[in-house]
């Protein structure tokens, strides 16, 4: 299968996704199709030393990313936490 192809089918799902699809069977290749995940809601920042500056507390974070889906600009390391 070529790289064109698999764009193609990639582009294909995404329409089907689009549109609630959840299988599509096409000459006995049958594809299951998961929905996308949601985007996470920005929220406001806080002064809480114990959150970080995206709005989510220290504990949601894992390698300096937040576990909510964050921008990572947002998740600067707080300078007020010690």
């Amino acid at each position: 299968m070529t790289e064109a192809e698999i764009e193609t089918i990639g582009k294909l799902a995404d329409m089907c996704r689009s549109k609630g699809v959840r299988s599509i069977d096409v000459g006995g290749c049958k594809l299951e199709l998961e929905p996308l995940p949601a985007k996470a809601e920005p929220s406001a920042p806080s002064s809480d030393p114990d959150m970080c500056k995206c709005g989510h507390p220290e504990f949601a974070h894992n390698n300096g990313l937040c576990i909510h889906a964050c921008e990572p600009e947002k998740c600067v390391e707080n300078p007020e936490a010690t």
